[in-house]
């Protein structure tokens, strides 16, 4: 009877235990995939998706990432790939989806959730979702417009020099729209947001079929850019049946004309593929394009790629390094490796076209391609000559939306901080100054006192005496300096204000007034290794900067 007087509450907490133990993001990192990508201002963002933890072979199931982590573009960790943080703010009511979209702001420093389905359980919101990067806050936008529904596994891209979010086809279903009776459907609109405008539009497809997991990027061709889409899956038959998309089957979207254009690919067709990511460089004059997959960084030099889906493996995608591969694009990061596959160097920048690219399109690794159209040639016309402008953007403004940037309030902050010492030291130099004038003053009074004593002695009697009337300096107002503004408020980051407690008062009593003029003082490719060797060179490798 005693033994089972104390097992229950033994129980009790061994249970309490283990429920309260979390996984931790980078360490009990395993593999990741289903997520969404985005960067801006040097940082490569992760949100979403589903993972696996360490160790797999005691516990194989899929998890939500429930974090917002970031990898670090500008320092290496001690295995030479951007180091990763998981240090930024997502509560329990910011969605955490798979498949969806993260479109990047980087004139205002904006980060934009739309689609994605949930792993379990009911779609909680069909809102629009904003992390705002400056304060590390997420912004509820509301839904979007009433035709446009949470979508997953579609293609999308940000076209950051118009400021906008693009996003084709994708599924609706249960996982992704509240309230959907359906079976799961694929779609055959072109969705855009503005960014500025906070703007939805639905637009056409290239055709009615229903697509889904293909990939789309942009390139800056024609007059205002142009999408590219490839790869996934379709439905021709409008029947739910879901049958490969040939790769060999371009469509582009002429941003200005808002018009579709299809071209065959000719040459070595990769095999058909679902559910990646695509990313664009193309060589400086523009004679050429190159579409990859996915996270293109550094101006083209390099390729990040991070996580993806392991159907016939069981074993952790390089945790060391948290799922990411780097893929060298202009061949520039000289290695013993005869493979594109090396450590990622912050400090190279700029795309080279790679040798086995021109040695194709002709040209050097400047540009200067020769083969400027398919062996076949444009299906249709227009398209070789849209191909061959090069778009023009205006620059963006930031918004006037009343958030402020943190690091700009900070230098403002300081600059305000030199300033009110320079003020001090202005206030100083002014006392300073009376008190000098003064004694000058009285020196030159007593020196008068003292000759028109002599004056006086030598004309009075011999039996008058001499006395002095000591000096009395009247005293001025007293000198009132206000607490000084500059702190900063709980709660509210980045944002100056003054918070209204009594400071107390200091006075100042100056002797003299004086007129001083102001003067001002002296005073920022998934995949998992096909060897160790190739890891264990990663680590070797020395951090470049």
């Amino acid at each position: 009877m005693a033994a089972k007087s104390w097992f229950l509450p033994v129980a009790v907490l061994v249970t309490s235990l283990h429920l309260s133990i979390e996984h931790d993001p980078i360490k009990d990192f395993c593999r990741r995939f289903g997520h969404q990508t985005a960067m801006v201002d040097r940082k490569l963002y992760i949100d979403g998706g589903l993972v696996n933890w360490k160790p797999l072979e005691t516990d194989p199931k899929n998890y939500t990432n429930t974090w917002l982590i970031w990898h670090d573009l500008d320092h290496n960790s001690k295995d030479n790939m951007p180091q990763i943080h998981a240090n930024l703010s997502k509560n329990v009511s910011i969605p955490s989806v798979h498949g969806g979209a993260l479109w990047a702001d980087d004139v205002n420093y904006r980060l934009f959730l739309f689609g994605g389905e949930f792993f379990s359980g009911s779609p909680t919101t069909s809102n629009f979702m904003s992390y705002d990067i400056w304060y590390d806050q997420w912004d509820d936008f509301g839904p979007p417009s009433d035709d446009i529904k949470r979508v997953s596994y579609g293609a999308a891209t940000t076209v950051k020099e118009r400021g906008e979010g693009y996003y084709y086809g994708g599924y609706l279903s249960r996982a992704s729209v509240p309230d959907w009776s359906g079976e799961q459907r694929a779609t055959s609109d072109l969705i855009r947001y503005q960014m500025d405008s906070n703007t939805w539009a639905k637009l056409s497809g290239p055709d009615d079929i229903r697509r889904a997991e293909g990939a789309m990027t942009f390139i800056p061709a024609s007059d205002r850019g142009m999408l590219v889409y490839f790869g996934g899956l379709q439905d021709p038959g409008d029947n739910g049946t879901m049958v490969s998309q040939p790769l060999d089957e371009i469509f582009l979207y002429d941003m200005i004309s808002n018009k579709w254009h299809v071209q065959r690919a000719n040459g070595t067709i990769p095999e058909s593929r679902g559910r990646f990511c695509a990313g664009a460089v193309w060589a400086e004059d523009h004679s050429s394009y190159n579409i990859l997959s996915c996270d293109i960084v550094n101006q083209g030099s390099q390729m990040l790629t991070i996580g993806g889906a392991f159907p016939k493996d069981e074993t952790c995608d390089v945790e060391e390094v948290w799922g990411v591969h780097n893929i060298d694009l202009g061949n520039q990061i000289k290695t013993n490796f005869k493979k594109v596959w090396a450590g990622y160097e912050p400090s190279l920048f700029g795309y080279k076209v790679p040798s086995f690219v021109s040695s194709v399109v002709g040209g050097t690794e400047e540009g200067g391609a020769t083969k400027l159209k398919p062996d076949y040639g444009f299906v249709n016309h227009d398209l070789g000559t849209l191909l061959s402008m090069k778009a023009v953007f205006t620059n963006r403004t930031r918004l006037d939306d009343g958030r402020i940037d943190p690091m700009a309030a900070a230098s403002e902050g300081e600059s305000n901080s030199k300033s009110r010492l320079s003020t001090g030291a202005i206030i100083g130099i002014a006392v300073g100054a009376g008190v000098v004038v003064l004694a000058v003053l009285i020196g030159l009074w007593l020196i008068r006192r003292k000759r028109k004593a002599q004056r006086d002695i030598q004309s009075a009697p011999t039996t008058e005496s001499f006395y002095s009337v000591p000096y009395m300096p009247q005293t001025s107002s007293p000198l009132y300096f206000p607490q000084s503004p500059g702190r900063w408020r709980r709660g509210s980051p980045g944002v100056q204000d003054y918070e209204g407690e009594d400071p107390g008062r200091v006075h100042y009593w100056r002797p003299f007034q004086v007129n001083v003029e102001p003067c001002e003082m002296d005073g920022q490719g998934t995949r998992l290794p096909e060897t160790h060797s190739e890891i264990e060179y990663i680590r070797g490798r020395g951090i470049s900067h």
